[in-house]
């Protein structure tokens, strides 16, 4: 069976802006993503051949859905307008299959008692470090640090050590955390 973003988050108790997040920032892959680039030119190849039977994709392939007709150029000047990139499903183009949610079941749990021990220790109204932020989101340290580094009102203290290289410590306020949050989702 396969399941949407909103049907995979439902399932396994989070948010879609959480999935979406993870799926932004590579931690989790779905099996099946539609494509509505492959489509057209899968469209265009087969356009020659009178034969349009449908397959169904394998794990991992990208799942074209269109119909043969729709190959044509009128379809392609619309996809061009509304989706230049080619890509009309936006988040809706993945999709997940129980495979898919038993994974993300298991990176929920971690991820559940990373949170429960930084909101345990956590001060509010205090920063957060990068590895905080990192277990708050279930994301790796170095793609956190990539996400918060260049963001408005984060504190960077430099050490002035003649090294090798430099060090840079970051600490990000409760309200950047919050506002990465809901513009990453």
């Amino acid at each position: 069976m396969t399941y949407n973003i909103h049907q995979a988050a439902e399932r396994i108790g989070i948010s879609e802006a959480l999935l979406i997040l993870w799926i932004a920032t590579g931690k989790v892959k779905p099996s099946i993503e539609l494509s509505t680039a492959a489509s057209v030119k899968k469209l265009q190849s087969k356009s020659n051949h009178k034969n349009h039977d449908y397959k169904p994709p394998e794990v991992g392939e990208r799942y074209v859905i269109s119909k043969p007709t729709a190959g044509g150029p009128d379809f392609k000047r619309m996809l061009e307008t509304y989706a230049p990139d080619g890509e009309i499903f936006g988040w809706n183009r993945f999709a997940f299959s129980d495979e898919d949610l038993a994974k993300l079941r298991t990176a929920v749990e971690i991820t559940a008692t990373q949170k429960d021990h930084v909101n345990k220790s956590h001060v509010p109204g205090q920063y957060y470090t990068v590895q905080e932020v990192a277990k708050l989101w279930g994301l790796g340290v170095d793609k956190t640090r990539e996400l918060v580094e260049n963001e408005p009102d984060v504190i960077k203290l430099k050490s002035d050590k003649k090294r090798k290289r430099k060090y840079v410590t970051l600490r990000i306020p409760e309200k950047v955390v919050d506002r990465l949050q809901r513009r990453l989702s």
